[in-house]
């Protein structure tokens, strides 16, 4: 996948990445360390991604993410974190026709807001048909983390202990 520190990264224009593995490391797809911005749009897709934490996007201290337009996460997995996850103080918003689908992790799958880090899904965005054998569809957890659902957003068809927002 794609690894930075200080940097932009964007995928737009139907850019695509799959099947991306990081076997014994952090982030499947994409890993920002350090004050990254990550902006997906415009039809960009990650599909079946494995890390053993952090299985599609982990925004990893200060990282800021725009993930708008008609953006598609699916088939995500991983042990600790399938989805998105803002970790440490990073910024995560999601609006518009964005899905993510099918993410699998032994944690938490859809997304993670963690240890101060915010979270804003909004628009027509959806999470949907995700599991895991703890939270699925969208937990904040930690102390100082906070994540808003709002407009027409839906988490649907989540298994977990316990499915849907938390």
């Amino acid at each position: 996948g794609i690894w930075g520190t200080d940097a932009t990264v964007v995928m737009k224009d139907a850019a695509e990445i799959r099947s991306a593995t990081a076997y014994a490391a952090l982030g499947g797809a994409i890993l920002t360390d350090a004050s990254n911005v990550v902006v997906l749009k415009d039809r960009a897709a990650i599909r079946d991604a494995f890390a053993p934490f952090g299985g599609c996007v982990l925004l990893w201290f200060f990282g800021v993410a725009d993930v708008s337009g008609n953006v598609t996460l699916e088939r995500c997995t991983s042990g600790g974190g399938a989805g998105i996850i803002a970790y440490s103080a990073s910024q995560l918003f999601i609006s518009g026709d964005v899905t993510i689908r099918e993410a699998h992790s032994e944690t938490v799958a859809g997304v993670l807001v963690w240890n101060y880090a915010t979270g804003v899904i909004a628009g027509n965005a959806r999470i949907e048909d995700c599991y895991s054998s703890y939270a699925a569809g969208a937990l904040a957890g930690s102390e100082g983390a906070s994540l808003t659902l709002m407009d027409d957003a839906r988490i649907v068809r989540n298994a977990g202990r316990p499915g849907g927002v938390q």
